[in-house]
C-alpha cells in the first residue's frame, strides 16, 4: 500500500484509512505511531485535511459486511 497525499484524495476513492502524524515545533515528523481515521474526507462533513495529512487508496472494507457469518456473532446478554 502506498501512502498518498491527502491533497491527491478523490471523492471516487470512497472511504479510505487517513493518518496524522505527531509533529515537533519545526514540522518534523515524530517517531509515534500516527493516528487513524477511516473517513470519506468529505469537507462538508467536518473533515480537517491540515490534520489529516496521508491516507491509503483501495481499503475496501466491504468485506467486514459481505463476508460475516451470523453463527459467529459473540452473543449478547
Amino acid at each position: 500500500m502506498e501512502l498518498l497525499k491527502t491533497e491527491e484524495y478523490h471523492e471516487d476513492f470512497g472511504c479510505c484509512l487517513f493518518f496524522s502524524f505527531s509533529r515537533d515545533e519545526q514540522g518534523h515528523v515524530l517517531g509515534e505511531p500516527p493516528e487513524v481515521c477511516f473517513s470519506s474526507g468529505y469537507m462538508e462533513d467536518g473533515f480537517d485535511e491540515k490534520e489529516w495529512t496521508h491516507f491509503i487508496k483501495g481499503v475496501d472494507m466491504n468485506f467486514v459486511f459481505t463476508g460475516v457469518d451470523p453463527v459467529r456473532f459473540p452473543r449478547i446478554n
